[in-house]
Order: C-alpha cells, then structure tokens, then sequence
C-alpha cells in the first residue's frame, strides 16, 4: 500500500486532492464476525486499514490529511448477517440484501456506527503537499 500511495503522489498535480476508500479495522462488524465480515470483500481486499495507519502512510508519502469521513450504509452489515444465517440455503439473497425496507431499517444503526466510527469503512481525503 505504501509504495501505491507514493506513486499516486509522484503523478498527482501539486496541491492535488487523493480519496481512498477503505475498510476499516475498527468495524463493529469485524470486531463480531471476524474472518466472515461480509466488509473483507475476500480476495479483493487485502488489507484492513485503521485511521492511524492510513495518517501515516499519507504523511510518510508527502500529503496532509484533510478530512475523514466514516461510511456505511448497512450493505456489508446485511451482507454479513445473511451469510452467517443462511448456511441452510433458506434465505433469498435478493430478498434480504436487496430489500429497501431491511436497509431503511438498518439506517439508524448505520448512523449511529457512523458517528462512533465503528461503521465498515472510511474515506480519507489527502491533498498533496
């Protein structure tokens, strides 16, 4: 990741802006499903990332943190959930995944993580020095 950061730092434009979207280690949903959070995306992320790791990747590869925002909008929370509870096969993956009434229920919990940031991932916002 630390080589990636500092490439995208050699072709960006000075005072340019980078946004890395990534998930989070400090998920209330990592913390409880480990290895089967539906947030690991497994074998397309690699990685799991904390906000004090990634502040200092941006510093060692010359940017400045500018803002970090928490995401979630309850996808991975079902997502996990789903599979955890459907090793029978009983279960519609798009009737519970997909379905807009399970997300606007979920919204409020999502919110909250959001605010405590626990939720799956987070966006951080680089500019470069």
């Amino acid at each position: 990741p630390m080589k990636t950061i500092r490439e995208l730092n050699r072709i960006l434009k000075p005072k340019g802006t980078l946004i890395i979207s990534v998930p989070q280690k400090n998920a209330l949903m990592y913390r409880l499903f480990g290895k089967n959070w539906a947030g690991l995306d497994t074998p397309r992320h690699l990685f799991v990332y904390s906000e004090k790791i990634m502040k200092e990747y941006a510093r060692k590869s010359g940017f400045k943190v500018k803002n970090i925002r928490y995401l979630g909008g309850g996808g991975s929370i079902l997502s996990t959930i789903f599979y955890r509870l459907n090793k029978k096969g009983f279960l519609s993956e798009s009737s519970f995944i997909k379905n807009k009434y399970l997300i606007l229920a979920i919204y409020p919990f999502t919110s909250i993580l959001n605010l405590l940031r626990l939720n799956d991932t987070f966006e951080i916002e680089l500019e470069k020095i």
